[in-house]
């Protein structure tokens, strides 16, 4: 079962990280608790935060300094909540940042991030990632 789940893993992770590498992201920014990329076969640089707020602020900060999209992922079970401060400075201050959420439990993630966020995309299959990415990207772009 383990294997399974571990085969899984690596093909969402390599298709992650290939999404990302069209969009020629070049920085991302995580969870040190819960880091989304373990493989090292990746052409971007990811920096690893302790907290959730701090991980918005610091794409926030790289998109304003670099004038790039911003990149952040959340994992909602250290605190979603923690997040929405991050998310809603970069919304009302038109920074371009994409936030992908790796929803775990049964909180209303749209409910919280739609009145905050530009447009907001829930993953219901893997298929989905690439054209999501690809949207998203343009649609920082068009800010």
């Amino acid at each position: 079962m383990q294997r399974v789940e571990e085969r899984q893993y690596q093909k969402w992770e390599e298709l992650f990280i290939q999404s990302l590498e069209k969009q020629h992201v070049d920085t991302i920014f995580g969870s040190r608790s819960h880091p989304m990329f373990t493989s090292n076969k990746k052409d971007f640089t990811q920096y690893l935060l302790t907290h959730e707020q701090a991980i918005l602020h610091a794409g926030d900060g790289y998109a304003r300094a670099t004038g790039k999209v911003g990149i952040a992922f959340i994992p909602t079970k250290y605190g979603i909540t923690n997040a929405v401060t991050g998310i809603a400075t970069a919304q009302l201050d038109s920074v371009p940042m994409v936030v992908f959420i790796q929803q775990e439990h049964a909180l209303d993630v749209e409910a919280i991030m739609n009145p905050i966020c530009k447009h907001y995309f829930k993953l219901q299959q893997l298929t989905e990632l690439p054209p999501y990415c690809r949207k998203s990207m343009y649609a920082c772009q068009c800010w």
